[in-house]
């Protein structure tokens, strides 16, 4: 079980893009499924959890993060692309699990960290 992963991007939003970082939303989308559908191909795994439903606060949680990596953002606004991006996999993730259609194989364009 894998208990947190999560991209974030400075495109828009806060100023850290947390531990693995992408140049833009749309790449957090391509990150995201990438991510969970090679996941779902993987025998040994039985889920995995995307960290976390809204971004850290933009002042800073107890130990001063403040990534945008959530799903929805400080006004609890979706990111579109990468809401979208996970509706697209999780239609099709038991199909990938039983190995009726390939895994989504892009793979994201990665940045380096920005923690604030």
């Amino acid at each position: 079980m894998i208990g947190e992963f999560h991209w974030g991007a400075l495109d828009r939003g806060l100023p850290g893009n947390g531990l693995r970082g992408v140049p833009s939303q749309e790449q957090r989308g391509v990150a995201y499924r990438r991510y969970i559908e090679a996941a779902a191909v993987n025998p040994d795994l039985v889920g995995a959890h995307y960290f976390l439903l809204n971004d850290e606060a933009v002042l800073g949680r107890f130990d001063g993060e403040n990534w945008q990596i959530g799903l929805v953002d400080v006004c609890h606004l979706p990111y579109p692309e990468i809401t979208q991006a996970a509706r697209a996999s999780h239609e099709r993730l038991y199909a990938v699990r039983r190995g009726e259609v390939l895994p989504f194989a892009q793979d994201a364009i990665e940045v380096p960290r920005n923690v604030t």
